[in-house]
């Protein structure tokens, strides 16, 4: 029986750090207001802040409201988007390898699925998943959970997810799965162990390795 492979995009398959310090740069530069810099910005989201609790140290809830708000309108938009990379540049010749033997499924929380079609298109990927599942882009690892749940009906300890964020870790934990964290993504080496994931390997080029 093939195994399931679930693995998670941003920060997983692409490298999407300028898109987000860009969005928040631009966003309060906008308004007149002095953006951390960008090393001390992905340092904080990097070590689990929320860019919400960034910001509470500084504005008032108002402003804060409007920021997430306009986050929603900027952070999926063509725009942005164009941002991203590939953390591995070879990582469609390694998803067809997986998939000889094994059965692989995208699992993001992406509210434009238009915008991802045309990206996954652009990184010629759109092709390399038997499954794409998307879901609301401010879940918590249960919207993962439910999302696998509602398309594959049985999982279990020989099935893996693959993510860089607790929201990927804590999901394979509440489905039994395997877990992988990565270090490529939104969250630092110390923050991944504390989540306490199966294996920990430095990107996906390291994922044929621990299969």
């Amino acid at each position: 029986m093939k195994m399931n492979l679930f693995l998670d995009f941003d920060g997983t398959i692409l490298d999407v750090s300028k898109r987000f310090y860009w969005v928040y740069q631009d966003i309060l530069s906008a308004e007149k207001h002095n953006p951390l810099g960008e090393e001390e910005y992905l340092s904080l989201i990097r070590s689990g802040w929320k860019t919400k609790e960034i910001l509470s140290e500084t504005y008032d809830p108002n402003f804060i409201k409007f920021f997430h708000k306009e986050r929603i309108r900027r952070i999926e938009s063509k725009e942005y988007l164009e941002m991203d990379k590939l953390i591995y540049s070879d990582v469609k010749n390694l998803l067809s390898r997986i998939r000889e033997n094994n059965q692989i499924y995208l699992i993001t929380l992406r509210n434009n699925q238009e915008n991802l079609s045309e990206q996954l298109k652009k990184f010629r990927l759109d092709k390399s998943f038997d499954g794409i599942f998307t879901g609301n882009m401010f879940g918590d690892y249960t919207e993962k959970t439910k999302l696998i749940r509602g398309e594959i009906k049985y999982t279990s300890r020989k099935d893996m997810i693959v993510g860089d964020t607790e929201t990927d870790i804590r999901c394979g934990k509440e489905m039994g799965v395997r877990t992988v964290g990565v270090l490529s993504g939104l969250r630092n080496k110390q923050f991944i162990e504390a989540e306490r994931p199966d294996i920990i390997i430095r990107d996906v080029s390291k994922l044929e390795e621990v299969l």
